[in-house]
């Protein structure tokens, strides 16, 4: 990941940060409400109609327009409602996207959903606070064909293929 690595120098980095749950619902939930999340597969469903002091909804309340950007259905276990009540203001996802948008296994690429931020982020009002979720190094794994490095086809491998993808997107995003 050169161009993480890179990017990681010029700020805040941190080396310890552990996974607090077997998916990734379990980690948003931990990361904006500080909180550790039960270990049931449907945690936002659980947690949907319940509010917290998650830090959206603390940002807001200082002013802040908040937002949630995620390259997918919203919906998929009640994402949506569960970030709407806890503080993000505006949800992106898949309906929010240009048609033409290149898809990858679950939903639009890392490439298409840094130039919807990209283009999002010009009418955010200031300040704002706002996050986004990408989906091409989540199973299955699937990448451009230029991406590929190459090493075979197990789950490992195309997990490589993807890190490398979305370290090469992120790159040319914050450049």
């Amino acid at each position: 990941t050169p161009r993480f690595d890179e990017w990681s120098r010029r700020g805040v980095f941190f080396t310890n940060f552990y996974a607090n749950g077997f998916q990734t619902r379990h980690g948003e939930v931990a990361i904006y409400c500080s909180m550790m999340p039960n270990y049931g597969v449907a945690i936002m469903k659980r947690y949907s109609q319940l509010s917290f002091r998650c830090l959206p909804e603390m940002l807001h309340e200082l002013g802040y327009h908040t937002s949630w950007l995620f390259p997918s259905d919203s919906s998929f276990d009640s994402q949506a409602d569960f970030f709407q009540r806890n503080g993000f203001t505006l949800i992106i996802d898949r309906f929010d996207f240009p048609k033409e948008s290149e898809q990858l296994g679950w939903g639009f690429s890392d490439e298409a959903l840094y130039n919807k931020w990209l283009y999002e982020l010009r009418s955010f009002p200031e300040p704002f606070f706002t996050s986004a979720l990408t989906i091409t190094n989540h199973h299955p794994f699937t990448v451009p064909e230029t991406f590929e490095l190459g090493l075979g086809n197990d789950d490992l491998h195309r997990y490589y293929n993807a890190m490398f993808y979305t370290d090469a997107q992120l790159g040319a995003f914050l450049d």
